[in-house]
């Protein structure tokens, strides 16, 4: 498979360790800590955590100080006069003000162990500036965009700075000059240091040298150099002919991790389309050493390998810890080996767009313990012969992912051998029953089968399902093993005559099932909770329909007739309830209780922004000002809101869960097809907040995601028709804000939580 000859002949893998709060923290009382200023307390460690300013003095005993937003423009040695400074292990500062550091500044932080540097500013490093810190294991100057690879190697060729230093992190460095050119001075300052970790993650230079490398490979166990171009490094070609003759056979013999994430690799070394033909690599070379080799999004092509061999020579067979490769474009991967030679434990090839694996290559996996191929198409390979050979191999395997990949079945056998697995995922698939065998998976604690189209459990599933509960009360009664959880959440079940035996048996061993008090069974056209009280008025339903004919008829009658009425009532109740809920929200508004949030997050396509701004934004944001009588904006879109240069996927995360009340989706065939959009319809299907859907036109069903599915079969919706040449909303605006107040004030209400405003 080609991704893995360029994956592992390309340089290959790395994750950068930076330490984290613990989760489990004790806050400090704020007569005890400093003035403006939060403390934390985890065990013997105490953290103090500062908005704009370094505190003027530190309690006893403080380990750690991050100060966010530092205002100070010059860093001084008098910022750190305190005793209390020189015990300190940790240091963060941010800063979008300081520009200069004194030779002299870290004259006091005689014990720091961490330091962190992010001065948008700064672009000069005193010479000696270290030097104090001869304890210092970790320097991370990521972010200092200003600040040259020049000036950071004057600082770190200073005699006898940081001789214990083993990371060091240079993530998006000068990247607001010139592109720099690494030269041998700057590897021979890392040199003379116990350098273990090495992180230059979107760094700003132009030239990049492998040989280079050489006084640091021996040592080196972390290397990232995501996010950065390759086409003009001079070891592309030693790379593209598997030769490495003036590399030490020991290079990189330490290392265990290695990134090349979203790196711009030339495009002749990704070998798109190939077809029939025989590659040769050679074990030997010093880059086949990482045990770790992350490689997502390299490929911006669609990628295609039929009836490709690997040809090896100078290998030994060897077990690597993981290989990662997501968001690469992967479709076709027709591959194998000639020989077996070496195995991942982990695999995992999510989010790409694969529609064929072949299982000559999945038998070189058979020492893998997880597995995870989701977010694919691998339906496609539901009519293949050799799909059912897909997990004979391997008898180890844990952990199984094939979450969302269109599936309406899988091959009886297909998981015959796999008796080790504990986990297996098959969410937001199309899966109607589970008719796969599973007696010999014993080991399974937990199945995942949420987000598909079971309707109810038909008897080969219950006979599938049955085999593993049963075993599992075996185990239990002898004491050798955990329960077993199902998820079966976000599924269509039916409440029916037909379906009520298979739903008392749910029911009767709900025990195993996740999350069963929220599943749900649509009886008579409307979704009732899934428990025994439900089950007993369907019995009751379908026990009716043994009567007499004339019986039935009359009964019939009667309760259609009482059905009316109360559906009469329920639906004037729920006009009042919605008229009631939004005046309540606007007098809410009015009086200044809502504060700090957005009424509405509006999500859609950027092909659709014209229409959505001009037709959509600028109406309901005049409608809101006249139903609240406010000027606010109350109305969140990423062109206003978001901040540039952040990730897209955190940014709707940070203002669908956090920062907004309610959702406003603007669904075209377009929004269907946009991989953000798809992310934040999943948002919002999970995010349990009121969601509105809004069709722009005519949209076509089986292009939406799992999650837009369901929240289009499960709500109903805003539509907009061409009417003479002119658009026209159904319902009206009107019609539409009250929706909104009255879903917020629902939500308001049965939320519990506080959340922090927002800088609207």
């Amino acid at each position: 498979m080609e991704f893995f000859s360029w994956c592992c002949t390309s340089l290959i893998i790395v994750w950068l360790a930076t330490p984290f709060l613990p989760s489990c923290l004790e806050i400090i009382s704020v007569a005890y800590c400093v003035l403006g200023c939060k403390c934390f307390r985890t065990g013997d460690r105490l953290t103090v955590e500062c908005d704009h300013y370094l505190p003027n003095f530190l309690p006893e005993g403080t380990s750690a100080v991050f100060v966010k937003d530092l205002h100070t423009t010059h860093l001084l040695p008098d910022q750190f006069s305190d005793h209390a400074w020189k015990n300190l292990t940790e240091l963060r500062l941010q800063s979008w003000k300081t520009e200069f550091i004194h030779d002299l500044s870290f004259f006091n932080l005689l014990n720091l162990e961490y330091l962190k540097i992010s001065f948008d500013i700064l672009s000069t490093l005193p010479a000696g500036c270290f030097s104090p810190m001869q304890r210092l294991r970790v320097l991370d100057l990521s972010g200092n965009g200003h600040l040259t690879f020049e000036e950071v190697t004057k600082a770190l060729s200073f005699p006898g700075v940081l001789p214990n230093l083993e990371g060091i992190y240079f993530d998006k460095l000068q990247t607001y000059r010139d592109p720099a050119t690494l030269l041998e001075p700057f590897f021979s300052a890392l040199a003379s240091k116990p350098i273990k970790r090495l992180s230059l993650s979107g760094a700003n230079f132009n030239s990049f040298c492998l040989q280079s490398f050489v006084p640091l490979g021996m040592k080196l166990e972390v290397l990232n150099i995501s996010d950065i171009s390759l086409a003009s490094m001079n070891f592309i070609d030693l790379l593209s002919r598997n030769k490495f003759v003036t590399l030490p056979s020991n290079f990189f013999s330490s290392l265990q991790v290695m990134d090349i994430s979203y790196a711009k690799l030339p495009g002749y070394l990704l070998l798109t389309n190939a077809r029939n033909q025989v590659w040769e690599y050679d074990c030997a070379s010093p880059l086949y050493q990482a045990q770790h080799m992350i490689a997502n999004g390299i490929s911006p092509f669609e990628v295609r390998h039929v009836n490709v061999t690997l040809l090896s020579r100078n290998c030994r067979k060897q077990l690597f810890n993981k290989i990662e490769a997501r968001y690469n474009n992967l479709v076709w991967i027709d591959t194998h080996f000639s020989r077996d030679l070496f195995s991942f434990r982990e695999v995992d090839l999510s989010y790409n767009r694969i529609q064929y694996i072949s299982p000559n290559l999945t038998a070189h996996f058979s020492q893998t313990v997880h597995f995870d191929v989701s977010h694919n198409e691998l339906h496609r390979m539901e009519t293949v012969p050799e799909f059912k050979e897909f997990f004979n191999f391997n008898t180890v395997l844990e952990y199984v992912d094939l979450s969302f990949n269109g599936f309406t079945k899988l091959p009886e056998t297909f998981f015959h051998n796999a008796t080790s697995l504990t986990v297996l995922k098959l969410s937001g698939n199309q899966f109607e029953k589970i008719d796969f065998q599973m007696e010999t998976l014993t080991r399974l604690q937990y199945l995942d089968i949420s987000l598909n189209n079971i309707m109810y459990i038909n008897g080969v599933t219950q006979m599938n399902l049955q085999s593993l509960f049963g075993q599992r009360i075996f185990s239990l009664k002898n004491g050798t093993e955990d329960d077993l959880r199902v998820n079966m959440d976000w599924n269509h079940l039916v409440c029916s005559c037909e379906t009520l035996e298979s739903l008392y048996w749910v029911m009767e061993n709900k025990l195993y099932y996740e999350h069963i008090d929220r599943y749900t069974c649509t009886f008579k056209e409307k979704n009732e909770p899934l428990n025994l009280n439900t089950l007993d008025v369907v019995h009751s339903y379908c026990a009716q329909s043994s009567m007499v004919l004339t019986t039935i008829a009359t009964g019939l009658a009667l309760i259609l007739s009482i059905y009316y009425i109360v559906y009469r009532i329920s639906s004037l109740c729920d006009a009042y309830h919605t008229q009631k809920a939004a005046h309540n929200f606007v007098n809410r508004y009015r009086s200044g209780e809502i504060k700090g949030k957005f009424l509405i997050f509006l999500s859609y396509a950027s092909v659709d922004s014209d229409f959505v701004l001009q037709l959509v934004y600028q109406q309901l944001k005049q409608k809101l000002v006249e139903r609240l009588g406010a000027d606010d904006n109350l109305i969140c879109h990423h062109e206003e809101h978001f901040f540039p240069g952040h990730p897209i996927a955190k940014e709707a995360e940070k203002y669908i869960i956090d920062e907004s009340i309610t959702i406003l989706l603007v669904v075209s065939d377009a929004y269907c097809e946009s991989i953000f959009c798809q992310h934040e319809a999943k948002l919002a299907e999970y995010s349990n907040k009121p969601v509105i859907l809004m069709l722009r036109e005519q949209v076509d069903v089986s292009k939406m995601s799992p999650e837009l599915s369901a929240l289009f079969s499960r709500y109903t919706r805003v539509k907009w028709e061409n009417v003479s040449g002119k658009y026209v909303m159904k319902p009206d605006w009107d019609t539409l804000c009250d929706s909104i107040f009255a879903l917020a004030e629902d939500y308001i209400q049965k939320s519990t939580k506080i959340i922090a405003p927002c800088n609207q």
